[in-house]
């Protein structure tokens, strides 16, 4: 682990520059270690990458392990050039017509083939699966191989076998090399290798920290922990009071501003109603003025009202709904008075009222005249 951090991270101490989590796991009967890296330098905020691009970095992943298989003295890491690349859609699982198994089972059959002297050049390989229409597409590096139904996606083929000027024999030469222990001269020639790669990936990163940057605004300044002083208990009562207090101050305030926009929207509403409201009164006074013009009061009683006018024909059976009327009317005319010094929700109730009110009147008045008729009696 210590190795691992100091030749890919070689320039940058940890916890200062990058942060780094170990983890083991024994699920598959071996042991094996999973780290996890942040691709952002801890002090200044630029972006951190392990995976630099270039045939290098590769390499320098493969030196590792052979330098320290070596030291261990484990088995080297058989490498198989005959296998077809993957690429990430092929490792998802789940992927349609799972391609990854396809490519696995073609490197099987291929690699059986070209050991065995079967197949010894790339005309070969395309020969054996039939012809170059079996292919939708052959590349210097690549040869895309179509699938059965003729539908879906072909099946890229990428790999040391799969390229233009690939020379097999040598291919068989360093796959039975690979697997084997390491000779001197060989571990000597990737440790010195695997050294200078680390020299320049050094430089590179100190260079990276010597550099001012600006910072941005999106990265988080470092965290740190201040330790607090102890409070006296003055000091404290002296917060909590300064504290009340200015949430007091903001309760007021926005009860304040609470209040000012009620009056201010009762303000509206009464000047938006007030038309509406005058156009009422007025045909209210109207209405009480037409009734008021059909009846004769009697000068001499308060209050009391006087038979209507003779109708020709007519009984006195019309002059109790003529004094239900009135008194109606008088009601209504209290009930105006109130709402002159009436708020507006007490003003919709009154005006209620008075449209019950008047509804009951409008049926006297229709009783009054159906009583007329059925005692006129014409001569």
């Amino acid at each position: 682990m210590r190795g691992f951090e100091k030749t890919f991270l070689a320039g940058f101490e940890k916890d200062e520059n990058f942060a780094i989590l170990w983890v083991e796991h024994w699920d598959k009967g071996r042991l094996e270690l999973n780290f996890v890296v942040p691709d952002k330098e801890l002090n200044k905020g630029r972006a951190l990458s392990l995976t630099r691009p270039g045939e290098a970095n590769q390499q320098l992943f493969r030196d590792f392990d052979s330098y320290f298989n070596h030291r261990f003295n484990y088995d080297q890491v058989q490498q198989n050039p005959f296998k077809a690349q993957l690429n990430k859609l092929d490792t998802i699982e789940g992927h349609l017509f799972n391609v990854k198994s396809q490519k696995n089972k073609i490197s099987d059959i291929l690699s059986k083939k070209i050991l065995s002297g079967e197949i010894k050049n790339r005309e070969d390989l395309i020969e054996f699966f039939g012809s170059k229409d079996k292919f939708s597409r052959i590349g210097k590096d690549y040869l895309s191989l179509k699938t059965n139904d003729g539908k879906t996606k072909s099946i890229r083929l990428k790999g040391p076998i799969f390229e233009e000027n690939a020379d097999y024999k040598q291919l068989i030469e360093k796959y039975k090399d690979s697997g084997k222990k390491l000779s001197e001269e060989k571990f000597l020639e990737i440790k010195t290798r695997m050294s200078d790669e680390v020299k320049s990936r050094k430089s590179q990163n100190i260079k990276l920290l010597a550099t001012k940057t600006r910072r941005s605004k999106f990265v988080k300044k470092p965290f740190k922990i201040e330790e607090e002083k102890p409070k006296n208990i003055s000091s404290i009562r002296n917060e909590v009071n300064s504290f009340s207090q200015s949430k007091s101050n903001e309760l007021t305030s926005s009860a304040s501003q609470v209040s000012s926009k009620i009056q201010s929207e009762e303000k509206t509403k009464l000047i938006e109603t007030k038309p509406k409201v005058d156009k009422f009164y007025k045909n209210i006074e109207k209405n009480i003025l037409k009734t008021r013009q059909s009846v004769n009061f009697n000068s001499d009683v308060k209050q009391s009202i006087a038979p209507p006018p003779k109708i020709s024909g007519a009984t006195n059976k019309t002059v109790p709904f003529v004094l239900e009327i009135q008194s109606l009317e008088l009601e209504i005319g209290n009930l105006q008075s109130q709402m002159a010094i009436a708020n507006i929700r007490d003003r919709a109730k009154i005006i209620a009222k008075i449209f019950e009110i008047q509804r009951k009147i409008d049926d006297l008045k229709l009783k009054q005249r159906m009583s007329a008729k059925s005692n006129f009696n014409p001569i």
